[in-house]
């Protein structure tokens, strides 16, 4: 039989101290009384022997069992001080609850304003330099397309393709226009302009695909600001701050400002970013507005268009970007004309002679894979002229005099539509004819 146990003890969450249980049983009675209990402070150095097997108390005159355990035990009991004594975590919440709340709350405040801070600054940081990746070699979505139509045309052919194509029928233009857009001439904003399917845009791209449109980025018109406030936003890689999660610091929403304002931001920020890429580059970077007859002829695309070439003309004065602004019609150029003062205008004309020939001979070597004779050559040109896109829908034509011919019919058709002219008609409207009849005789003249 084991000798009575006196002590057990017990391990408190205080760091300092533990409290000893102890039991001061009669030496007599072989029964614990309960009643016997003494609390006192011990040093955390003091040891002392746990028992083996703890003595529970009697309970309704029951006999004391004993709960058989081995090795140390710790019994966990909340610590429970004197009066007077305090452990210091009742500083604020237990002497002020007001004053722990709001301690709390000042702190948080103060993380989260920190934290917008810092997400304020990365945002601004990440903006520009996405708009930098933009003017970066391969980015262009504009000549990633093209480039995507010219190796479906020619199944495994790289992207080369565009660059032969280009150098069979150079163009006396095509070298002004690679020294623009590859940043040699700068000082001044281009306006290119001439007739639908003269090659205007081929001739961009090809400048671009020479230097893979590192530094060069294009975007298209169209007649809703909307849309392109869109695609002038994706030329650049800028999304206007709609990717941004501070709707918590951020006053308003970009548009509701209108298109022409968050125009105005994208070119502000790629202000910036010229400014920043100028030293390294040592050229200014090139941005080209095609088709820009798109545009509404309205007072609302007035504006935008002087918008943008108040900015043409500073960046031009200070060498930072070229802005290249490419028109089908002639009613942009008055319009700029009003405040331009650095603004060169190239006119693109049709195809002249051995031009045309060289590029008609070309393309149907590239689609049949054989040489045509000169002389069928030479009639289809006689009534196609050396427009270019007709050139390109001529030659993957099979029959391409039968072809020819179609299209004069189609063309004769849509002449006589828009200039209204009646075979048979009463004699009161013969004087209106005669109006019609002049037209007719003018256009001629200007055909030939």
């Amino acid at each position: 039989m084991r000798p009575p146990i006196s002590r057990i003890p017990v391990k408190l969450v205080h760091p300092s101290r533990s409290l000893l249980y102890q039991f001061s049983p009669a030496a007599s009675s072989p029964k614990l009384k309960p009643h016997l209990q003494q609390f006192r402070w011990n040093s955390s150095d003091s040891e002392s022997t746990p028992p083996r097997k703890p003595i529970k108390p009697p309970v309704d005159g029951k006999k004391a069992e004993q709960d058989g355990y081995e090795g140390q035990s710790v019994v966990q009991q909340p610590l429970i001080l004197p009066t007077g004594v305090s452990d210091g975590s009742s500083l604020l919440a237990g002497a002020n609850p007001l004053l722990g709340a709001t301690f709390t709350t000042v702190i948080g405040l103060a993380v989260v304003f920190v934290g917008g801070i810092f997400y304020f600054e990365w945002y601004k940081a990440n903006v520009i330099r996405k708009i930098e990746m933009a003017f970066e070699a391969g980015y262009d979505p504009a000549l990633n397309l093209a480039d995507h139509g010219i190796k479906s045309r020619n199944g495994s052919t790289t992207a080369a393709a565009g660059v032969d194509w280009a150098s069979d029928v150079r163009r006396q233009e095509q070298d002004v226009i690679d020294e623009i857009v590859h940043g040699i001439r700068h000082g001044h904003y281009i306006l290119l302009m001439g007739s639908k399917g003269v090659g205007k845009t081929t001739m961009i791209l090809d400048a671009m695909r020479r230097v893979e449109a590192d530094g060069v980025a294009i975007c298209e018109a169209h007649e809703d600001l909307e849309v392109f406030r869109l695609r002038l936003g994706k030329a650049l890689n800028y999304e206007y701050n709609e990717d941004s999660q501070t709707g918590l610091f951020q006053r308003r929403d970009p548009r509701e400002g209108g298109p022409r304002l968050d125009i105005e931001r994208a070119l502000n920020k790629l202000e910036k970013v010229a400014l920043k890429m100028a030293a390294k580059r040592q050229k200014p970077l090139v941005l080209v507005i095609n088709n820009c007859q798109l545009f509404n002829n309205d007072e609302e695309s007035h504006q935008l268009l002087q918008q943008l070439q108040q900015k043409a003309e500073s960046w031009a004065e200070s060498h930072l970007v070229t802005v290249v602004f490419s028109s089908d019609d002639f009613w942009p150029y008055p319009l700029l004309r009003k405040i331009a003062n650095r603004m060169h205008v190239i006119s693109v004309k049709d195809l002249r002679g051995e031009e045309s020939l060289a590029a008609l001979r070309h393309l149907r070597q590239q689609h049949f894979g054989k040489a045509e004779d000169d002389s069928v050559l030479l009639d289809v040109l006689k009534v196609s002229g050396g427009r270019l896109s007709r050139l390109n829908m001529l030659s993957r034509e099979k029959n391409i005099m039968e072809a020819t011919e179609h299209m004069l019919d189609n063309e004769k058709g849509w002449i006589l539509s828009v200039i209204g002219l009646i075979p048979d008609c009463d004699d009161d409207v013969m004087d209106e004819q005669k109006v019609c009849a002049s037209s007719w005789t003018l256009l001629r003249e200007f055909a030939k």
